[in-house]
């Protein structure tokens, strides 16, 4: 398994983990349910590549203005999400115009 599939799915684990002790079951239950999880994904898609796709731009735009109202400028928020200057100003000109 690559490096990046390693990490891929200690955070799966991490996650259903988080989820099941945030349900209220018991860790070594939420254990064997994170095991079985990471198990039967591996079964399933072992070797294929997956497409993941990450947050929607609505939910990135609300990330990035409630980052700005908190103080992040706007340089840094652009290097974060990996848009330009310009496009960063035209989604909180957005929110603010709506």
């Amino acid at each position: 398994m690559s490096e990046a599939g390693g990490a891929l799915m200690a955070i799966l684990h991490g996650a259903v983990m988080q989820a099941a002790l945030s349900a209220g079951v018991r860790a070594d239950v939420a254990q064997g349910i994170a095991d079985t999880s990471v198990r039967r994904l591996r079964e399933v898609a072992g070797g294929d590549t997956a497409y993941i796709p990450g947050p929607s731009k609505r939910e990135r735009n609300r990330h990035i203005i409630a980052a700005f109202r908190a103080g992040v400028a706007i340089a840094r928020l652009s290097a974060q999400y990996r848009l330009s200057e310009r496009r960063i100003r035209q989604i909180l000109s957005e929110a603010r115009h709506g």
